[in-house]
């Protein structure tokens, strides 16, 4: 997979929105501070239940 400047040109400077929507690239898919990241982890449960 390239991971240069090419193809860096093609992921982020690429319309995301159709103009009929106002047009834009990933800047303007997002409302800023309206993603969150959440980190899951399994839950290990010890022989006594807790």
């Amino acid at each position: 997979m390239d991971r240069g400047e090419g193809m860096q040109k093609e992921v982020y400077d690429r319309e995301r929105a159709p103009q009929s929507k106002g047009g834009g690239a990933w800047d303007r898919l997002f409302i800023p501070i309206s993603i969150n990241d959440v980190l899951m982890v399994p839950h290990l449960v010890d022989a006594d239940g807790s």
